[in-house]
């Protein structure tokens, strides 16, 4: 599925917008060690989460770190990757659904 971040905003492989991360407190050290933390008046979380800035990111390496870290990182800006990244979960989620448990699929 195409990618619908503004392309306006990407300069060469990586993205001239901060992208802002919520992290499990006490989860992903590897992940937040390359990150900016936040203050809360800069970046409110939930409860028991962090919010991170990752400034020169590439698309690809923030889909990355959300599918290897799963529940313990959400992501929380810029809007509009995040209904990208839900658009390409959705998707994974009906390619396991039309395959069907007779049609060869795990679910």
């Amino acid at each position: 599925e195409p990618c619908e971040f503004p392309r306006g905003e990407v300069g060469g492989d990586h993205f001239d917008v901060d992208i802002i991360l919520h992290i499990r407190d006490g989860a992903a050290a590897a992940l937040t060690a390359r990150g900016e933390k936040l203050s809360r008046a800069q970046a409110p979380a939930p409860a028991g989460w962090s919010a991170y800035r990752f400034s020169t990111v590439g698309l690809n390496r923030i889909f990355e770190y959300l599918a290897f870290y799963g529940v313990d990182v959400r992501l929380a800006a810029p809007g509009e990757l995040r209904e990208e990244w839900d658009r390409r979960v959705e998707n994974l989620i009906n390619l396991g659904e039309a395959a069907g448990p007779g049609e060869g699929g795990t679910r």
